[in-house]
């Protein structure tokens, strides 16, 4: 649909004017300022609510779209424009003519650049800053915000703490938590404005940095998690896809049957890997059988990153009595 004046659409409707625009001031119908002029879809119905705002929120390594009560993650491409991207996203998933869109790119270039960007895709739109940030920065308790990231498409923030030890932060604070039984990294759980929050850190990674989480990673690998992070922020690689489960269990039992066949010079730790014999094949198809599975099982879960012709090799290979 067209977009037409504001007065013209309230005269269409048997509407004053006067009262149109003030409901247009007031955000309570999904009316745009385009210029000095306030316009709005010709078939929009009186009674209509305001434009529902989009929320978009720019991290490190990738940017969120939050509409409807509906969070989307997009990661950055390192080589693409990241404007652009942003724009290019919104546009793929609103459907629309009149877009109003809230964003916390707080560089005045930055956010005129988006508003360019996304009147490519729509006929009008209204774009300011995020109210509230989702995450402020500064001193917060001995904690500084030092970014956020993605790990198996989930949020990870990162903090770097004073010399105090995070546990007594929170002691003085007054938040109770519970230690995780984990030896390393040290992980604990606690609540924070009416949330769970898993925090990590270890020993064993250079800084004083701190990572949190609300989610507890789904394969419960920790150091996978606080690696990641780390690589993303420091070395700037892409976030680390979750493995599937088919390729979790195939690991494991070429691990188990390395107990038995230990690896050829050539094999492991090697550039020039040797393909795993008939033998090792079928004893690795026993090692998944005692883990309860079958190939054909393997084959019906996701198995992105497992080679399909290497699964059919296991099936079809004969077992070694």
């Amino acid at each position: 649909m067209a977009l037409i004046q504001l007065s013209d659409w309230a005269r269409s409707l048997g509407k004053d004017p006067v009262l149109a625009r003030q409901k247009a001031l007031r955000g309570t119908v999904p009316a745009v300022k385009v210029g000095r002029d306030w316009m709005i879809e010709e078939s929009i119905p009186w009674d209509a609510r305001a434009l529902s705002v989009v929320k978009v929120h720019v991290a490190n390594t990738f940017f969120t779209m939050a509409y409807a009560g509906k969070e989307f993650i997009g990661i950055k491409n390192k080589e693409r424009d990241e404007i652009e991207q942003i724009s290019d996203f919104i546009a793929e998933r609103m459907k629309c003519n009149v877009i109003k869109v809230k964003c916390d790119l707080y560089n005045p270039d930055d956010l005129n650049r988006l508003g360019d960007e996304l009147r490519r895709h729509y006929e009008a739109v209204n774009l300011s800053y995020l109210d509230e940030p989702v995450m402020q920065g500064g001193d917060n308790q001995g904690l500084i915000f030092e970014g956020e990231f993605l790990h198996y498409n989930r949020v990870v923030r990162v903090f770097s703490k004073d010399s105090r030890s995070f546990t007594d932060l929170l002691r003085k604070n007054n938040i109770i938590y519970e230690e995780i039984p984990i030896v390393n990294p040290y992980v604990i759980r606690f609540s924070y404005a009416d949330k769970t929050v898993y925090a990590c850190y270890s020993s064993l990674f250079p800084g004083r940095f701190i990572y949190f989480t609300d989610v507890y990673p789904a394969d419960g690998d920790w150091m996978r998690l606080m690696v990641d992070v780390r690589d993303q922020n420091m070395s700037g690689k892409e976030p680390v896809k979750m493995p599937s489960k088919a390729g979790v269990i195939v690991k494991e039992a070429y691990k188990m049957m390395r107990k038995y066949i230990p690896a050829g010079e050539n094999e492991e730790g090697s550039s020039s890997k040797k393909p795993l014999t008939e033998k090792e094949m079928s004893l690795m198809k026993d090692m998944i059988y005692n883990m309860n599975y079958s190939i054909g099982d393997l084959t019906k879960m996701d198995h992105h990153d497992v080679d399909e012709a290497f699964l059919d090799k296991i099936m079809n290979c004969e077992y070694f009595i």
